[in-house]
């Protein structure tokens, strides 16, 4: 068995040794189009309210996409691609987008 890593005596340091200059740095401005490609993007968790019958047929969708289709996917990257559309179409139809018919 390895003994513990001591740690009295370093104070913040073994905190913020090496992430103190990343603090000064000027954040990252995010585009739209950052968001259609996630390939490269680190993911952000975050939490929303969906109705019983929406989460049902978004698990029948995954279900049918991986045993049907055999497309290895999960919830929440059929959700991403979902609102990347979404927010595709209000930004090119603005009037005319389902977005703005639904909350309108």
């Amino acid at each position: 068995m390895s003994k513990k890593a001591r740690v009295k005596g370093k104070g913040a340091e073994i905190f913020f040794s090496e992430d103190v200059e990343k603090e000064d740095a000027q954040p990252e401005v995010t585009t739209p189009e950052d968001f259609r490609d996630l390939a490269d993007t680190e993911l952000i968790k975050a939490t929303f309210y969906f109705t019983q019958t929406q989460i049902d047929a978004l698990e029948k969708a995954v279900f049918a996409l991986r045993q049907e289709h055999r497309i290895k996917t999960n919830k929440s990257e059929v959700m991403r691609i979902a609102l990347d559309e979404i927010i595709k179409e209000f930004e090119e139809n603005q009037k005319d987008s389902a977005l703005l018919k639904r909350l309108a």
